[in-house]
C-alpha cells in the first residue's frame, strides 16, 4: 500500500481518497481543515482534530477522513462493552463530530481517547414514551399501563418474572419449558417475542431513533433470538416499537380508552386468529380493574 505524505492537508493531491495509508504513528492535523478517524496497525483508534498532533503506538496509521453528508454527518449508531459513539448535531453541538468511513460504513469509536458522549440524544424507554405519547398531548392514559397490561397478558397473570418467561409445551413427562435450541421459533420473554417478530421490532425501533437523529441500543442478532435474556428496559422498548408502529394498532385509541386494548393487542402484537385470545385479554383486563 502506497504511503502518504501530506494526507488531508489543504492542497494536498490526496485529499479526496477515501482513505490514506501512512507509514508512521506520528501523525499531523497542521492544515488539516477536518477531523480524521486514525487507526493504526495494532487496533488503536483516534478521532483526530485539525490543527492538533497525535502520536499512535504502532508503526503505520490509515486515516479516515469525517466527511459531511447532506445537513450534517452521517450517525454513529451506539456500540456497547467499552465502546462509545461520537455524536451531536454539527450546528446544536459543535464540539462534536460524526464519524463516515469508507464506503459509508460507520465507524465505533472506542472508549477513551476521542469519546465523546452526548446522553441526551440516546433512546431509553422514557424518550420512547415520550416519542409515542406526544402527538396526543391530551390523552388520559400513559402508554406504560397499557404495555404493563400486555406483559400481564403475555407472560401470565402468575408468572414470578414476566421478563424470563418461556412457554411451556406438552411432553410425556408433563409440560416442560421450550429447549433452548427451539426458542428462537416461540415467544419468550415479557411478549413473548419469537425471532422474527423480535427483529421486526428492533427494525421499528431503529427507525424510530433515525428518524430523530438518535443514538439507540445495540441488540445483536442472536440477543434477538433470545428476548427473555434480554433487560427488561430493552424488552419493554422492543414492545413499544413494534405496537407503535404497526399498521394494525392505534397508539390513539388505546392512550384514550382502556376498552380498546384487547382489539389493539389481538391486531397490533398477537396477530393469529384464536379469538379465545382475545376474550383472554379481555377476561384478564376485567379481573385487574376489580
Amino acid at each position: 500500500m502506497k504511503s502518504i505524505k501530506k494526507g488531508y492537508q489543504k492542497g494536498s493531491p490526496e485529499s479526496d481518497r477515501p482513505f490514506i495509508f501512512v507509514d508512521s504513528g506520528e501523525i499531523t492535523m497542521r492544515d488539516v481543515p477536518h477531523p480524521v478517524v486514525g487507526i493504526d496497525n495494532k487496533g488503536n483508534t483516534k478521532i483526530m482534530m485539525p490543527g492538533g498532533e497525535y502520536s499512535f503506538p504502532g508503526s503505520s496509521v490509515i486515516e479516515i477522513p469525517i466527511k459531511s453528508k447532506g445537513k450534517g454527518f452521517s450517525l454513529v449508531k451506539k456500540a456497547n462493552l467499552g465502546m462509545r459513539t461520537v455524536v451531536g448535531d454539527p450546528i446544536k453541538h459543535p464540539d462534536k463530530v460524526r464519524a463516515l468511513g469508507l464506503n459509508d460504513e460507520t465507524i465505533y469509536v472506542p472508549a477513551g481517547e476521542g469519546q465523546l458522549d452526548d446522553p441526551e440524544n440516546y433512546l431509553n424507554l422514557e424518550k420512547l414514551d415520550q416519542i409515542v405519547q406526544a402527538p396526543y398531548a391530551n390523552a388520559s392514559i400513559p402508554f406504560y399501563q397499557f404495555r404493563d397490561m400486555v406483559r400481564t397478558v403475555e407472560a401470565g397473570p402468575n408468572s414470578k418474572d414476566p421478563y424470563t418467561q418461556i412457554q411451556f409445551v406438552n411432553t410425556d413427562d408433563g409440560p416442560q419449558p421450550v429447549r433452548r435450541e427451539l426458542q428462537p421459533e416461540y415467544g419468550t420473554g415479557a411478549y413473548q417475542f419469537d425471532y422474527e417478530t423480535a427483529k421486526t421490532a428492533y427494525n421499528r425501533l431503529k427507525q424510530i431513533a433515525d428518524k430523530r437523529d438518535m443514538d439507540y441500543p445495540l441488540i445483536t442478532d442472536e440477543e434477538l433470538m433470545y428476548p427473555s435474556e434480554l433487560a427488561p428496559e430493552l424488552q419493554d422498548m422492543l414492545f413499544t416499537a413494534h405496537f407503535a408502529k404497526d399498521l394494525g394498532s392505534s397508539v390513539e385509541q388505546v392512550l384514550t380508552d382502556p376498552s380498546y386494548w384487547a382489539e389493539n393487542w389481538y391486531k397490533g402484537h398477537y396477530k393469529g386468529d384464536d379469538e379465545s385470545r382475545f376474550h383472554h385479554f379481555k377476561d384478564i383486563q376485567s379481573a385487574s380493574s376489580r
